[in-house]
């Protein structure tokens, strides 16, 4: 497990409980994995607290990838903790752009980092499964 991972979710996780008081108090810290997710950066498991991270784009490309692709996931998360009971969360709607700005992290959806099975570099879309978004009977996301 890549420790400066481990220590941005931290960062961010100890960040959110201290600007919303209370209402994040039982949230436990989220868990995260290291998988290869072709042309994915990062994805979001929000049923489990867990959060995928792509190595292929996250080695080459730290700073950016800690601050901003850990900051996107963990806004999902965020967001559905604190609205995802009063109210359907889209993925990158008003209360998680709401959530980012507050945590100081630019609302962006996509990056563009070089794709390192290709020569060329291709956007990526920070996905996010259930993360706060309305379930169909299959349990798939309405996005």
């Amino acid at each position: 497990m890549p420790d400066k991972i481990a220590a941005q979710i931290e960062k961010f996780h100890t960040a959110a409980r201290q600007l919303w008081i209370g209402d994040l108090d039982t949230w436990a810290k989220p868990a995260f994995h290291m998988i290869e997710i072709p042309k994915i950066a990062a994805y979001t498991l929000f049923d489990y607290n867990v959060l995928l991270f792509n190595p292929d784009y996250y080695y080459p490309n730290q700073p950016d990838y800690l601050f901003e692709t850990v900051g996107h996931e963990m806004g999902h998360l965020i967001a559905a903790r604190l609205y995802g009971e009063k109210a359907i969360v889209r993925p990158h709607g008003k209360e998680w752009r709401h959530v980012m700005i507050v945590l100081g992290i630019p609302p962006k959806i996509y990056h563009s980092y070089p794709d390192p099975k290709r020569a060329d570099t291709v956007a990526l879309t920070m996905l996010t499964t259930g993360a706060a978004c309305k379930k169909k009977p299959n349990n798939s996301c309405i996005v």
